[in-house]
């Protein structure tokens, strides 16, 4: 996952592609990803590159619009004239989709549905370890996944959703940095599921059926545009990686070169 810093700092990229001074973000998206060029102290930057900016917020499933930080409709109640709604909070703003698996959930598997709740509530919870999902559907039927139930079966585990629209990414985000224990990521065997799998903060394991299965089932599925929408992008900076789930994992991708949705693996 991108930090908040990086976020704003590719939809600001979206809008102008202007110079700009150095920084963290510039150097990190320079060397990964190739956007921008550093000459002298400051780097950069082509309509080419906002382009690239535009197409890895997409990819990623993230706003290209920069957000501004409304209040919340509680606290707007004290604006005279204007409707609680204006100007304020999304009913889902601040909230981080959850599930809990194991002993922490009272019994031995996972509860019905998913709880909602913010990020300092979210990582004040106290499990072995934190499995992130990409994906909303297979998130909230995580438990109709035999396999992915096995891995984890003995722990108990809390399952965070990455976010989408409506739980946003980066409240996910602020969860996680503040969450100790071992992560799994579980994500889309594709260039960006792969590349934002690698990018989690105390990932210590890669959530896939063995590669054999994932070689076997993707090759049927044919689905090579998950592979080549977003090779060029993710590509460069996945082949640095060294963590060895994701190289292996890179590699079989490299070779095939197709993806696989979540969603496709739930009845392997």
């Amino acid at each position: 996952m991108l930090k908040a810093v990086q976020l704003k700092f590719l939809q600001k990229l979206v809008l102008d592609s202007s110079r700009r001074a150095e920084s963290e973000s510039a150097e990190y998206f320079e060397l990964n990803f190739c956007i921008g060029a550093r000459i002298g102290r400051g780097y950069e930057y082509t309509a080419s590159d906002s382009e690239k900016a535009r197409k890895m917020l997409v990819a990623l499933g993230l706003p290209v619009a920069i957000e501004s930080g409304p209040m919340d409709r509680a606290d707007a109640m004290v604006r005279r004239g204007m409707s609680e709604k204006s100007g304020t909070l999304a009913p889902h703003a601040n909230s981080v989709a959850f599930r809990i698996w194991g002993e922490s959930s009272g019994n031995s598997g996972f509860g019905v549905g998913y709880q909602v709740a913010t990020p300092t509530e979210v990582c004040q919870i106290e499990c072995d370890c934190t499995m992130v999902v990409e994906n909303f559907e297979t998130f909230r039927q995580l438990h109709r996944y035999g396999w992915v139930t096995e891995k984890i079966r003995g722990q108990s585990v809390l399952v965070i959703f990455r976010g989408d629209p409506s739980y946003k990414t980066d409240s996910a985000q602020q969860a996680l940095e503040h969450l100790s224990k071992p992560v799994l990521g579980f994500f889309d065997f594709d260039p960006s599921g792969l590349f934002m799998c690698s990018e989690l903060r105390g990932l210590a394991k890669v959530v896939l059926p063995d590669l054999n299965t994932v070689r076997r089932v993707a090759m049927a599925g044919k689905r090579d545009d998950l592979y080549y929408d977003q090779v060029e992008g993710f590509g460069p900076s996945l082949d640095k990686r060294i963590q060895p789930e994701i190289a292996q994992a890179w590699a079989v991708m490299k070779e095939i070169r197709v993806g696989l949705p979540q969603e496709w693996m739930r009845d392997l």
